[in-house]
């Protein structure tokens, strides 16, 4: 579900998303379109509160002005995540039966595992986070990969932009980490939780485990 944006806007939108707070130039390269068409996007998802204007100052001259997605937008491209969903979740965690709770987290965790798995066929770890990545995009889950100089592994971040259990996330943390061992086993390496929006960072991202 994409919270009925239209297909032109959410496509803007998930671009602001990946590029973080940028100015009209920016937008303009990313995008490959004129300041005025721009301008009048930036508008209309300012008057419905997906995307907010802010002042920079620099050390000298004017201000200039910066454009991101706000947590509305980004609760608007993240999958739509029904009360059920929420109540369902909060039922088997409310469950006070250990060994019961544990053995539907464990069915869950096989079920998501199961969804993704016959689409997945990479020999590498590498090869089979791609194939993660390319997997999620498809289900409309705003994700990319990345690297940072120094890494103790070659295999890429997974980096996800909006939380697609925004709802549940809020409550309880527990189901990114749920999201953090299925994604390990799909890629058949341990991944590491290094950074959550849940914790107040920007996005998420999961990254292979350092042995050192």
């Amino acid at each position: 579900m994409n919270g009925g944006i239209p297909p032109g806007d959410r496509e803007f939108l998930s671009l602001m998303l990946r590029l973080g707070a940028s100015g009209i130039t920016e937008l303009c390269q990313a995008a490959e379109v004129t300041a005025t068409a721009v301008r009048q996007r930036l508008t209309r998802l300012q008057s419905t509160g997906l995307v907010e204007r802010k002042a920079v100052r620099a050390d000298r001259g004017r201000p200039h002005h910066v454009y991101e997605v706000t947590e509305a937008g980004r609760r608007s491209l993240a999958r739509d995540n029904s009360d059920f969903a929420v109540l369902l979740w909060e039922g088997i965690q409310g469950i006070d039966d250990v060994a019961v709770r544990e053995k539907l987290l464990g069915r869950l965790k096989e079920t998501m595992v199961g969804q993704f798995r016959p689409q997945m066929a990479g020999a590498s770890p590498e090869e089979r986070m791609r194939e993660l990545a390319a997997v999620l995009k498809n289900r409309g889950f705003e994700v990319d990969l990345s690297s940072r100089p120094g890494m103790a592994s070659d295999l890429p971040i997974l980096r996800g932009h909006a939380c697609p259990y925004q709802e549940i996330a809020e409550r309880d943390s527990s189901i990114c980490e749920l999201e953090q061992q299925v994604f390990g086993e799909l890629v058949g390496s341990p991944l590491e939780l290094t950074r959550c929006r849940q914790r107040g960072d920007c996005a998420c991202e999961f990254e292979a485990v350092s042995h050192v």
